[in-house]
């Protein structure tokens, strides 16, 4: 693949670099598995033993949320890239959230020692990441899953209600935020970081598919994140954002404007059943 540079993947030279591509993306698919396997042995061990995971920890959540932020995957397509991730974020959110890391007065040592590695991790720019990652790739839906949608909506929406949290990447990533969001560390820090993506998403406007999957996924994420706080600031947040997303229903083409309809329903049901 030297000599004939940037021709090999469209020139007519393709065929050695297309079945030389082919061959290792056959060769990465059938590691697969092999990866699978040691991310479910951490996952494991950080939900039954979390204080064995001492040395292991800071690298795990390094590794996972790189992991969680570059690998590629086609929302669900059930492959094992997104097994995979789901994984990444099983694991994140169990030890992010754990309380056997705990720092009280019979906590072992194990656990002042995983907490202090927590702290550093929320007070970094590695929160923001996890926040954009979750926002920005496991939250919107695919283009095939909106086809999905449009075509029986109710059908779609009732197997993603029946949605297990170990089998799907969205389900998966709509628990870590709410788990986020309830760690009294890093609340505040988390509702920022999704006010300021929404806002970034919302500034790129509503022109085609993708800006309207995209700021979908934001309000889901402004509604997972802003609806657990009893704060009248959390209330009176929720319901700018309602009063945004009724603007955004009506300036999106009528073709993409059915499906921010049906978030301002959801977020709607979540405003009504706020104590507030």
């Amino acid at each position: 693949n030297g000599s004939n540079g940037s021709n090999g993947s469209n020139g007519s030279s393709g065929h050695h670099g297309s079945s030389g591509g082919s061959r290792g993306e056959m060769a990465i698919e059938a590691l697969m598995p092999l990866l699978l396997l040691p991310a479910k042995m951490l996952m494991e061990v950080q939900d039954l033993q979390p204080l064995a995971m001492r040395d292991t920890l800071p690298r795990a959540i390094t590794f996972f949320l790189s992991q969680l932020s570059t690998r590629p995957f086609i929302a669900g397509d059930e492959s094992n890239d997104e097994k995979f991730l789901v994984r990444a974020v099983l694991f994140l959110k169990n030890a992010l959230s754990t309380s056997a890391y705990l720092p009280t007065r019979q906590a072992p040592p194990q656990a002042h020692e995983c907490q202090q590695v927590l702290h550093a991790f929320f007070a970094s720019p590695s929160l923001r990441q996890l926040v954009s990652a979750l926002l920005m790739r496991a939250l919107p839906l695919s283009t095939d899953e909106y086809h999905e949608y449009t075509d029986d909506p109710e059908a779609f929406v009732y197997e993603e209600h029946l949605a297990r949290e170990s089998g799907s990447l969205r389900k998966c990533a709509e628990r870590c935020l709410l788990t986020l969001e309830d760690t009294s560390e890093c609340r505040t820090q988390v509702q920022a970081a999704v006010l300021e993506l929404s806002n970034d998403a919302a500034s790129n406007g509503l022109n085609g598919l993708q800006a309207i999957l995209a700021l979908d996924a934001c309000y889901l994420a402004l509604g997972l994140v802003l609806q657990g706080g009893h704060e009248v600031s959390s209330q009176q947040q929720l319901a700018n954002v309602f009063g945004t997303l009724r603007s955004h229903c009506g300036l999106a083409a009528p073709e993409h404007a059915h499906l921010l309809r049906r978030r301002a329903a959801w977020l709607l049901g979540w405003m009504l059943r706020s104590p507030h």
